[in-house]
């Protein structure tokens, strides 16, 4: 009888911590089966100086060395809801907002890079960043560079937030 409730006890908790890690597993950002959908990076005096990459799944954002002349904060993160993108574009990455919360909320100084690495199937067709432009409500062709060899679309952009995607 001591032995059995023994028993018992020990399987309720394992059971527990096999609920705890599952539970971990499939909820937790950056493990298991869960997606981040948001990155958010504090940058001070000394990474602005030598320059910083933010990624979010195969979008990048690319903070060239000495962009800016003050601590900012960048976020990058999924938008769960977007203006339908116009019929004769295939959309091939998630659209994405960033922003760079900085004093001076005009247009930046110098650019920040715009990255989006492919999958073979994703490259046969020509492919760029486009931005959704909130005046006109449309989406915009931003100038892109794509590397066939490398897989990855890049353009320069010096807007401070966009909502953006790849098609």
């Amino acid at each position: 009888m001591v032995r059995a409730n023994w028993r018992n006890k020990l399987l309720k908790q394992l059971w527990l911590v096999a609920l705890v890690g599952l539970i971990g597993y499939i909820v937790l950002p950056g493990s298991g089966l869960a997606k981040t959908k948001q990155t958010t990076v504090r940058l001070d005096a000394a990474t602005i100086e030598r320059g910083y990459t933010i990624t979010l799944g195969k979008t990048a954002l690319g903070i060239p060395p000495a962009t800016f002349s003050e601590p900012v904060t960048v976020w990058l993160r999924r938008k769960k809801n977007s203006a339908a993108l116009p019929a004769e574009l295939n959309e091939v990455s998630k659209v994405t907002s960033y922003t760079i919360k900085q004093s001076n909320s005009g247009v930046l100084n110098q650019a920040v890079w715009l990255s989006y690495k492919f999958t073979p199937v994703d490259l046969t067709y020509e492919r760029s960043f486009y931005y959704f432009d909130n005046t006109t409500a449309t989406w915009e062709k931003i100038p892109s560079w794509l590397n066939q060899t490398t897989g990855v679309v890049t353009a320069a952009w010096a807007f401070p937030h966009s909502d953006i995607v790849v098609a």
